[in-house]
């Protein structure tokens, strides 16, 4: 039978992406939410860049925070499940916050996130990393994130503190220079290590240090720190108003995967146009 070149069709394919991608994919749009092309591509290779670098592995949560909504931004990538227990975020106050295509932005005055994440029961003293991704600076004075219960600054990032300065804390402060107030912070803690601390600034050793600490059973907080005096309570302090990209909790980094880490963040953050 003829068939005329011009009523010809190609198939339409279907993108094949990587099964743990797909698998956040699912959630979202099982929460009610629809992801772009763009958004899904560069999730895709922002999953295929951490396993290349082999730290896919070691990450407790991802918090990609795609899709521009309270709730396709509260799933965890590497555990894309609707449970405490998956470190998916509860949201508290999420009407404070601005959810948008350039990530989520803090009130600075109540709007706050409970990771589930307990240090006590995750780290446990182990080695560990923490890192936030700011593509909006804070004037102010504020966190953005930490569980604190007894105060000391235990597992804390601080991109920019209100006078130049990114800290991290594992029961006393490290910190660097930081006059953008955007960019990626990473801290390390090691209890067995020397230095214990290290602190990453866009992907590059900033600064080392030794501290002492001690891991609560509160869990931690983002947007915020979180200082509840109550066994697994959250009661968020020192609101941030930054705007945050990427956030990741896990086991701890060396200085190249430190890098790694930046760079296929960096390299995710690029292709949805929101890099800093």
């Amino acid at each position: 039978m003829f068939i005329p070149f011009g009523f010809m069709k190609s198939p339409v394919v279907a993108p094949v992406y990587d099964t743990d991608a797909q698998a956040f994919f699912t959630a979202v749009a099982g929460g009610g939410d629809t992801l772009t092309t763009t958004e899904k591509d560069a999730t895709n290779q922002f999953v295929l860049d951490l396993k290349s670098a082999g730290i896919w592995t070691g990450m407790d949560l991802i918090y990609p925070f795609v899709g521009g909504t309270s709730t396709s931004t509260k799933w965890n990538l590497k555990d894309p499940q609707d449970t405490d227990a998956a470190f998916r975020i509860t949201w508290q106050n999420p009407g404070g916050g601005t959810f948008d295509a350039n990530g989520v932005k803090g009130d600075g005055g109540s709007f706050a996130g409970n990771t589930h994440l307990v240090p006590s029961t995750v780290f446990n003293s182990n080695p560990r990393h923490l890192s936030a991704y700011a593509n909006l600076a804070d004037a102010g004075s504020s966190y953005d994130m930490g569980s604190n219960k007894s105060g000391g600054n235990k597992n804390v990032i601080i991109i920019e503190y209100g006078n130049n300065t990114s800290y991290c804390g594992f029961g006393g402060f490290i910190t660097t220079a930081n006059a953008s107030g955007v960019g990626q912070v990473i801290g390390t803690y090691d209890a067995g290590a020397s230095p214990k601390v290290n602190l990453y600034l866009n992907g590059s050793s900033a600064n080392t240090g030794n501290t002492t600490n001690l891991d609560e059973d509160t869990p931690m907080g983002i947007f915020c720190d979180n200082r509840s005096s109550v066994t697994g309570g959250f009661s968020p302090n020192e609101f941030t108003e930054r705007r945050l990209a990427t956030i990741t909790m896990g086991d701890i980094l060396n200085g190249t995967e430190a890098s790694d880490l930046y760079d296929a963040t960096q390299t995710f953050n690029t292709s949805l146009s929101r890099q800093v």
